[in-house]
């Protein structure tokens, strides 16, 4: 060996090597890399040398000069590199006796040397080397080695240019079609004959080799002319191969695979057909019955898989009725054996079996009736589903348990099994009758099954009924229609095997539960519901999480069939006896509370049973007695007990207390006021007992804050029950309520005083007169006149307090003024506080931000006014009142916080509150006369500089009768002056405000003032006419697919020094750029992911979900999103980091070695010295890592973080590639050791880490590090080392970032250290790590140094809009942690310097400074300009003024769903499915199954969810639908509808008529005759939705554009609506 062989195989050698001399070999092996003569070096060495070693160096020194150097080359080193390569490829043998046969080399030699090949193709073919392949084919003949390398070379082509399964640049992707079309026109149809004469010479020879030619075949057929492999000589070969018993599995599923690409090659319809049928692909039914496990068996599954989809893809784009059937012919041939694969084996991953079966469903909706075949493929579809829906019988005890592991499961099999549950409702819909059969088949089979082997398939069965009952009706579930009424009978009276298991006992009680609409109207199976919940399969199960779901489900069972329960109450109270007797002990507190599933709902189902006037008199007194008593005995004694009770012992006693209350609470909800009051007084007695034990409570403990409000609760709740025989019992306990309270406490007890102003109205006035004064002295101490702050400021816990109770005191005084109690106000005691009353009434109806609250101010004082005034020039009832309304109110209000250009006319709470302040002004003027009028003509109106001739217009105006036309008027009014102030005199234009926002994948500007959008839309900005491009990449930038953070609230204000209410933390991410975008806890998140109706703890911690921008990776954890807002607030410097003051020869070092270039070459890293870890500190650190991972990491394909305990390792580190049977090591959170090769199959199972093992798994070398004693410190990028794994104990933090991309390690390091150094002894200080490379080159880690950047500040203030000095520049940069200083640009103009730190790696360009002054300055504070280039649609300009007008008429503006369910779209509005409505492919949801054709559902839907709210209740919206539209390339448009609702006591017809009236008004269309054509007219409809005879449709211009009319009673039942609706509907389009 020479030097040069003697340094490469030192260089590569693993073992104990001196390090010296193998850092030495590198350094040499390094410079002869530069040298000029590298190449023909190289070649020498691939012609001669034995050793692998060299060869491999020599071949990829080869490859790496090639691609940086060879464009430099000369055109004879060219000739010369690429004739010596192409001979070593074609094993043409040199005139030398002792050349190498590289070829015969090992495979990864061979690899290599084939991507050389395809590197000097990449730059020279076909231009010119234009017979590289022509001329290797006449080498096939030397045999299997050269047939080999020329099967690498294809391959490696395909993986190194043109295959898309990889990332490519765009001239990449240039170079590929380029040698795709060479090839095509020069050498394929070769290449093709070459494959087949290969694969029929060598079938029984070379198996093996016939295998790899037609691998190498099959990755060429997606891009080649099909015809030359699908022909009848190329398919009879691969299918007599896949069928010949006495070949490899390997070699057939080859074969499989080639006809697979065939099959899925892109082909018009029209074309593929035919190829599909000439395939016969019947001929390898029978192969997928043999071993499931075998390779076989797994690539013909994937073939037919793969060829059912093609032809059911044919099958939705061909048109002729001809094709389909044939097509229809193939997949009905195909479909059994493709069924037996998903009910038998392992499916590719690639093989969606739901989106495949919903498609082919889908073929069958239109189908007037479904054939026998079809019928069968449902069935089997409906198995395939069964069995996909089954857990594992692995997990059994886990979920039995629901241990971490079964809950784990649970969830990811409750997500697994929605797609599933989709599918079957589709089926059920398409065949009703065979899938209701099946179910029933399947419960036969399952109660059959005498042995609990089979719980999983019993679970599966009753899932199955669960899922379906979801699609059904109400009327059909009351019917019993199909097998429902066999279904029904045999699921209650029959024993299930495994019911002693959680699954199973659950998914039966929830059965029962969904179908209680059929035993309503089959009462005969009451008892057998009983027996279900009272025995051990319900609330007497062995496992607690079922017993406790039972009672909650007990509870709603109870509410529905109710009345039909009282024969049965003895049986219930006697098997509830023993469940009754352990919730009404002392030991309660003992037992695992969990929410609403803690014993209460119990207590309520009993209450509404014996609540019922069904029961005799007697015996509802007995069975409440008999609950009532022990209840109140373990209060009583309780009592006694908490009073002597230890510290430790007194929340146990406290807690027996509290839920001895809550069931008395749940217990009473049964029992109606009539009942108590009138027909059975003995139970309001025994009820008033109960109350008067329950007030000891507040005189005992009236301090506790958990008993405090459960007995303010029942006190609600008795005022329901008892009505005005509470009143005895008010004062004592208002008293008590009301002794020492605080502001928290005081807010429960003005709510407890609005419930009863509300229900006894005057007849509390004695009561309230007593109350109000020390109320009002309590609350007045503590809010100031002129309000709490409702801006962002230093919030505390007891502000928040306060603020709350300021909110419920406006409702307090408004429930006051409107129930004709004001007088209480005026009493001697009162009086004392009228001022400061005043005074806060005057301040928030004027500044307050929240427009509800300022309007009910207004309203109080209307009422006021009507109630302390009399008629002009009388006697003042309360005097001074009347100056203080026209001088204060009238000008502060009704004016100047009017002309506030915060006062925005187009929102529509705005625009309600300024109807009640037109209101107001004209009750002032029917009041106080000529005396109003005076003040504002001579003061008020001066003051504001209005003309006097327009303020006479405005009296003349306040004098009439049209409320409507002064509104109109005044508004107008308040536009111009706003005018005037601003300095313009132009005509205010109200699309001023450009609305950004996001819809789909697409982002849309719009020019609507208002923005009443769906799902979400983005914040609102002005926008500046030249930086229009800037803001819209600005809001594409920051608001898709925002990253979230989740942070523990109370965390996150400890961290910032202050509190917030959620309104002000909000208001300060807005400010910051950044949104809060849910508020939640984990246990909510929990419990929604499992639909469990349970109430939140209150010791539950809050989480609050933030959305940051996606380049921010600083504001990714806690601490660096605190860090970043208190600079932004100016409560801390922007931090300094620097590097520990550290001698080179004391630094850690990390060796790189060269092998790691052919895997992942770099690597950075840093130490965290004396760090402090706490529980939450560690759970951010770690969450940090996990969020880079995902977002500039790409997954870990770029960048891999590992974090060790330092003091658990032994520097100087190594970073190596080494074979993976050589590295063994113990992973983290494992206990035994692995070789890194066992361990990637171990994690094959790793649902977290599996999907990183691709990054790595096919290399030949793996990377990994270790320290000087050889300790492991990670895999990368998959795990860590157990041995270095950071604990809470740990103190000094070793940070290594492996990477294929420097620049992102560097951006990656630097974001976690600068985030988490703050920890460190000394704060914000790094210990620097030197990491040296093969060549000697070394480098210092972190890079640390600040990035200067100069800006223009015309730049900036252009962008913007806005003028802004040097100074304000500065200091808003400081507050986005960006030094900066003026500075001179080179053209003398002045400019930014800006020092950006290395947090901020999110800085990259002038426009990013420009964005964050820009966010400092304040979008909302930036002027609203109209951008000149920018004029709206008429279609949005027209809805516009509609929202207006219909707003005017007091209508508030909902926004619903765009999606609904196929029973909203059709049954539930009485009409039959016509197929007219858009249908969704693949649901995630039933809800969300169609688009809405009308805008009636959504409608109907939020007055049902809000029946409770106060009447009327008058909605409007205007937005889209959906048609089906043959002339629009996708089949279906949107149509823009307006709809509006009443819902009230009547049914408000006219008032729907006059709406409709009102629309055609301001759109200028007169009302005709009929058949007129110059207008409107209305005329009789039979729209099924409405009731027969008061319905109409609106015709203008000739032409139907909508309805109107009172909607169908059965209509208003099926949304749960109890109260006359009146609905009207119109397509705007057609107005235009």
């Amino acid at each position: 060996m020479d030097d040069l062989e003697q340094a490469i195989v030192i260089s590569f050698e693993t073992g104990a090597v001196d390090s010296a001399l193998k850092s030495q070999a590198v350094t040499y092996c390094q410079q002869i890399k530069e040298t000029t003569s590298i190449c023909s070096i190289c070649i020498e060495k691939l012609w001669f040398s034995k050793l692998v070693q060299v060869q491999f160096w020599c071949l990829q020194t080869l490859q790496d000069v090639l691609r940086v150097r060879y464009g430099s080359m000369s055109m004879d080193e060219q000739s010369y590199v690429r004739k010596s390569v192409f001979s070593m490829a074609c094993l043409e043998v040199i005139d030398n006796e002792n050349a190498v046969r590289v070829v015969e080399g090992p495979p990864f030699v061979k690899n290599k040397l084939a991507q050389v090949l395809v590197t000097l193709i990449y730059f020279d073919y076909p231009l010119i080397w234009s017979s590289v392949f022509v001329d290797f084919m006449p080498h096939l003949s030397k045999g299997a080695v050269v047939i080999d390398m020329f099967c690498r070379v294809l391959n490696a082509l395909d993986d190194e240019l043109i295959s898309l399964d990889y990332p490519r640049t765009s001239e990449e992707i240039s170079v590929a079609a380029r040698v795709k079309d060479a090839m095509r026109q020069q050498c394929v149809p070769q290449i093709a004959r070459a494959w087949y004469d290969i694969v029929s010479l060598y079938r029984n020879s070379d198996p093996d080799l016939s295998a790899t030619v037609l691998d190498c075949m099959r990755r060429f057929v997606s891009w080649i002319d099909i015809g030359l492999v699908a022909n009848d000589a190329f398919v009879p070969l691969l299918f007599e191969l896949i069928l010949s018993d006495g070949l490899s599995d390997q070699f057939r599923g080859a074969a499989a695979g080639c006809i697979l690409a065939m099959v899925s090659k892109r082909m018009d319809p029209q074309s593929k057909l035919p190829l599909l049928q000439t395939l016969q692909i019947s001929r390898v039914f029978g192969l997928v019955s043999g071993d499931v496990d075998s390779e076989l068996v797994s690539k013909v599954s994937t073939l037919l898989t793969g060829y059912a989809v093609e032809v059911l893809e044919c099958h939705k784009r061909l048109n002729s009725e001809d094709t389909k059937a044939v097509s229809m012919d193939l997949l009905n041939e195909v479909l059994p054996s493709v069924f037996y694969v998903m009910r038998n084996c392992e499916v590719d991953s690639t093989f969606s079996i739901v989106q495949f079966l919903l498609g082919y469903v889908s073929t069958l909706k239109g189908l007037p009736a479904l054939k026998e075949k079809q019928l069968l493929h449902i069935t089997q579809i409906l198995e395939v589903i069964r069995i996909q829906i089954c857990y594992d019988p692995m997990y059994r005890n886990n979920l039995n348990l629901l241990d971490k592991i079964g809950l784990e499961e649970e969830d990811r099999m409750s997500e697994f099994r929605k797609d599933l549950f989709v599918l079957l409702r589709t089926v059920g819909r398409v065949a009703p009758e065979v899938t209701q059969h099946f179910i029933r088949n399947s419960l036969a089979n399952a109660v059959e099954s005498s042995s609990e082997s089979n719980v999983e398939e019993v679970e599966a069965a009753l899932s199955l009924l669960y899922s379906f009952g979801e699609s059904m009706t109400e009327e059909a579930m009351k019917a019993g229609s199909g097998c429902l009424s066999e279904l029904i009978p045999m699921l209650l009276t029959t024993q299930f095997p495994g019911h002693s298991y959680r699954l199973v006992a659950l998914v039966y009680l929830e059965n029962i539960t969904r179908y209680m609409k059929f035993i309503q109207e089959n009462s005969q199976y009451i008892p057998n519901v009983l027996g279900a919940f009272l025995d051990e399969r319900g609330l007497h199960h062995q496992n607690v999480h079922v017993s406790r779901r039972a009672g909650y489900l007990f509870m709603r069972v109870v509410k529905l069939l109710k009345s039909k329960l009282v024969p049965f109450i003895d049986k219930i109270l006697q098997n509830l006896q023993d469940t009754l007797s352990q919730l009404t002990t002392l030991n309660f507190a003992s037992r695992e509370l969990s929410g609403t599933e803690d014993g209460s709902h119990i207590f309520e189902a009993i209450g509404i049973i014996i609540g019922l006037e069904d029961v005799p008199a007697e015996k509802q007194s007995d069975y409440l007695s008999l609950l009532l008593t022990p209840l109140c005995q373990q209060i009583e004694a309780g009592l006694v007990q908490a009073k002597a009770a230890s510290s430790e012992d007194f929340p146990v006693k406290i807690a027996n207390i509290q839920f001895a209350i809550v069931a008395i609470n749940a217990l009473s909800k049964g029992f109606s006021e009539r009942l108590v009051t009138a027909s059975r007084p003995g139970i309001g007695l025994m009820f008033k007992q109960t109350l008067d034990v329950l007030l000891r409570v507040l005189i005992e403990f009236p301090k506790v804050e958990p008993l405090r409000s459960k007995v303010t609760s029942f006190i609600h709740r008795m005022v329901d029950t008892l009505g005005s025989a509470v009143f005895p019992y008010l004062p004592k306990a208002l008293e008590q309520l009301l002794a020492d309270s605080e502001p928290k406490e005081m807010v429960g007890f003005l709510v407890l005083l609005n419930q009863l102003i509300c229900k006894f109205n005057s007849a509390l006035r004695d009561i309230l007169e007593e109350v109000y004064p020390v109320v009002a002295d309590r609350i007045f101490k503590v809010i100031p006149r002129d309000g709490l702050p409702s801006r962002p400021g230093a919030v505390t816990e007891e502000l928040r307090e306060l603020i709350e109770l300021q909110r419920m005191l406006y409702t307090f005084l408004h429930v006051i003024a409107t129930h004709d109690l004001s007088s209480v106000f005026l009493t001697p005691k009162s009086t004392a506080y009228l001022d400061p009353m005043m005074q806060l009434l005057l301040n928030t109806s004027c500044n307050h931000k929240d427009i509800t609250v300022r309007k009910a101010c207004v309203q109080i004082f209307i009422k006021l006014i009507k109630d302390w005034c009399a008629k002009p020039y009388s006697e003042e009832k309360v005097p001074g009142f009347q100056n203080f309304v026209i001088e204060a109110f009238a000008t502060n209000c009704c004016l100047y916080s009017v002309l506030d250009k915060s006062f925005d006319f187009s929102d529509a709470n705005t625009h309600a509150l300024f109807g009640e302040i037109i209101t107001a002004q004209k009750v002032m003027y029917e009041k106080f006369g000529n005396a109003f009028l005076m003040h504002i003509m001579s003061k008020s109106f001066p003051s504001a500089q209005i003309p006097q001739d327009l303020a006479e217009q405005y009296c003349q105006k306040l004098q009439g009768n049209d409320i409507r036309g002064l509104k109109s008027y005044y508004q107008s009014l308040i536009e111009n002056l706003r005018l005037q102030q601003n300095g313009s005199h132009t005509s205010l234009d109200v699309y001023s405000i450009v609305n950004v926002y996001l819809r789909g994948d697409k982002l849309y500007l719009t020019h609507n003032h208002v923005l009443r959008l769906e799902p979400r839309p983005c914040k609102v900005v002005p926008v500046h006419t030249h930086s229009l491009r800037q803001i819209c990449c600005y809001f594409f930038l920051r608001f898709v697919n925002m990253p979230t953070i989740s942070v523990g609230r109370d965390r996150l204000f400890a961290a910032l020094g202050q509190s917030y209410t959620q309104e002000e933390f909000e208001d300060l991410c807005f400010r910051f750029g950044i949104e809060l975008d849910d508020v939640t806890t984990e246990k909510a998140i929990i419990r929604k992911e499992k639909h469990i109706d349970e109430e939140a703890d209150d010791d539950e911690e809050i989480i609050y979900k933030i959305e940051i921008p996606a380049n921010r990776y600083d504001l990714l954890c806690l601490e660096g999103l605190a860090q970043a807002l208190r600079v932004f607030n100016k409560k801390q410097e922007i931090p300094t980091y620097t590097l520990a003051d550290i001698s080179k020869d004391k630094l850690l070092k990390m060796n790189v070695k060269p092998e790691t270039s052919k895997i992942r070459p770099f690597v950075v890293c840093a130490v965290l010295r004396g760090v402090t870890f706490d529980e939450a500190r560690y759970n951010s650190f770690i969450d940090l890592q996990d969020k880079l991972h995902q977002n500039i990491c790409r997954r870990r394909s770029l960048v891999a973080i590992g974090t060790h305990d330092l003091d658990t390792l032994q520097g100087p580190f190594t970073y190596e590639a080494l074979p993976p049977t050589d590295i063994n090591f113990v992973p983290l959170k494992q206990t035994k050791s692995f070789r890194a090769d066992e361990l990637i199959e171990f994690y094959k199972s790793d649902m977290k880490l599996k999907k990183f093992l691709h990054i790595i798994e096919n290399s030949p070398v793996f990377p990994v590090l270790y320290d000087s004693k050889r300790t492991v410190l990670s895999l990368p990028p998959i795990i860590n080392g157990a041995h270095s794994a950071i604990t809470l104990q740990t103190k000094n933090v070793f940070i290594e970032c492996t990477a294929t991309d420097l620049t992102k390690a560097k951006i990656v390091l630097n974001t976690m250290v600068t985030t988490f150094s703050e920890y460190c002894a000394r704060k914000f200080e790094i210990e620097p790590v030197e990491v040296t490379y093969d060549d000697g080159k070394s480098y210092i880690y972190p890079d640390l140094a600040v990035y200067d950047m100069e800006v223009p500040l015309s730049y900036i203030t252009d962008s913007i809009g806005v003028s802004l000095e040097v100074e304000q520049v500065t200091s808003l940069l400081t507050r986005m942690q960006l030094h900066a200083e003026q500075a001179k640009s080179s053209d003398n103009q002045c400019a930014i310097k800006v020092h950006v730190p290395p947090s901020r790696s999110d800085v990259l360009h002038p426009c990013d400074v420009m964005e964050d002054v820009a966010i400092a300055y304040g979008f909302n504070n930036i002027p609203t300009r109209k951008p000149a280039s920018i004029k709206p649609l008429p279609l949005n300009e027209l809805t516009d003024l509609l929202r207006i007008e219909i707003a005017m008429n007091v209508y508030t503006e909902v926004v619903t769903w765009l999606l609904c369910s196929h029973k909203e779209n059709f049954a539930m509005l009485n009409r039959v499915d016509d197929n007219s409505a858009v249908i969704i492919g693949n649901p995630r949801s039933a809800d969300f199954e169609a688009m809405r054709r009308t805008l009636m559902p959504g409608i109907l839907k939020t007055v049902g969810s809000n029946k409770d709210h106060p009447k009327p209740i008058k909605i409007y919206e205007i937005s889209d639908v959906a048609m089906l539209d043959e002339s629009k390339d996708v089949g279906a448009s949107n149509r823009r509808h307006l709809a509006a609702l009443h819902c009230g006591a009547t049914s408000g017809f006219e008032l729907i008529h006059g709406l409709v009236d009102r629309i055609m008004e301001v759109m200028a269309i007169p009302f005709v005759k009929s058949n007129d054509n110059n207008g409107y007219y209305i005329k009789l409809s039979q729209e099924p939705e409405f009731l027969p005879g008061r319905q109409a449709s609106i015709v203008v211009r000739g032409k139907q554009i909508g309805n109107f009319g009172i909607v169908h009673p059965q209509v208003l039942n099926n949304f749960d609506i109890p109260d006359p609706c009146s609905f009207v509907e119109i397509d705007i389009e057609a107005l235009l």
